[in-house]
């Protein structure tokens, strides 16, 4: 057990392959993985799926979101986006090239933007600068975080080389987004002590939404992938209603993970570096870890605070058809809790 944590914290990105070979179970290695977690930090993330190209996740991805995203009836909403435009929009060697990367909470969005904030790309989401090309959405031009809506899907199509993102392995992303938002809102330590608890409202909420998806979340870190790529891109008027919602996964050219974003990032941003120059790397996914502040143990009236999903949690969590999007479109293998569960 021991040897087979240390081989998958070592490479991270050939786990599933070196799994497959040696004929190890994908309980047994998460099993490994889990006994080096500490429980107050999350469960051990689970093995992501086979590595492959971004740009051929992005097509799996895009064509199961068109067939399944639909079903669940997400309502016209917009996701947060940061633009490198171009001014040849094309571009050729030597200049950068235009590229588009759509937010995905709590899946290294903190790290990319950081990355993207600093030179070559000097790009935040709070750019006015992208926005100022003709026939973009005046809303847009306001100073806060850019949107989806900013640009119509010709303008996607004419401007933007790339559009990217990155996801994350379901359970594991819903766990860092209830510490986010106890840390972002701390009357929830009370109000939903457990991750088990905030899903539990989470789902409720959701199923009784009424047609208000953004109100359900409660917090935006605790939204899924699969519901911030469908964000929508801007209508011919310059807003989201009337001709309906085009969803910026139609766009997406790319898609990374983070259990494989050190293999996927080049890929990533390569294309939009100047000619002969390697793009500027991502902090070490240990060392993003660290540079977080660890999360509290105690509620003020003294309940212990679990921020990992108990198996049953996992087992609800797994049969939620919002969950259930993200590993199937993504490509995620079910948690072992889930393995044998029948799905609804």
């Amino acid at each position: 057990v021991a040897a087979l944590a240390a081989a998958a914290a070592a490479t991270p990105a050939s786990t599933t392959a070196a799994a497959q070979a040696t004929g190890v179970r994908l309980a047994e290695l998460n099993a490994a993985l889990a006994a080096k977690a500490d429980a107050d930090v999350g469960r051990a993330p689970l093995i992501a799926a086979p590595a492959i190209d971004p740009a051929a996740r992005a097509e799996r991805a895009v064509a199961c979101l068109r067939n399944k995203a639909q079903g669940l009836g997400f309502d016209a909403h917009l996701t947060d986006v940061v633009a490198r435009l171009d001014a040849t929009a094309g571009g050729h060697a030597g200049r950068m090239r235009s590229f588009l990367y759509v937010d995905v909470v709590k899946a290294a969005s903190s790290s990319i933007r950081k990355v993207l904030a600093r030179p070559p790309f000097k790009v935040s989401w709070k750019d006015e600068g992208p926005k100022r090309v003709d026939g973009v959405a005046e809303s847009c031009a306001t100073g806060k975080r850019t949107k989806t809506s900013c640009w119509t899907a010709a303008q996607l199509e004419e401007r933007f080389a790339s559009v990217w993102s990155v996801v994350r392995e379901p359970s594991a992303k819903f766990e860092s987004g209830v510490r986010q938002m106890w840390a972002q809102q701390g009357h929830t330590m009370l109000s939903l002590p457990t991750a088990d608890a905030a899903l539990d409202a989470l789902l409720d909420a959701f199923e009784n939404r009424d047609g208000k998806d953004n109100r359900c979340w409660g917090n935006e870190h605790l939204q899924t992938a699969g519901w911030r790529l469908s964000g929508c891109t801007g209508e011919a008027d310059g807003g989201v209603g009337g001709g309906g919602c085009d969803p910026i996964y139609n766009h997406l050219t790319m898609l990374g993970t983070a259990e494989t974003l050190d293999a996927d990032w080049f890929k990533l941003v390569g294309a939009a570096m100047p000619f002969g120059q390697r793009p500027p790397s991502l902090p070490h996914a240990n060392a993003r870890a660290t540079g977080q502040s660890a999360p509290p143990k105690w509620n003020e009236r003294g309940e212990r605070l679990v921020s990992t999903l108990s198996a049953a949690g996992v087992r609800r969590l797994c049969a939620s058809p919002l969950f259930q999007l993200d590993y199937e479109c993504f490509g995620y293998p079910l948690p072992p809790e889930c393995v044998n569960s029948t799905r609804s």
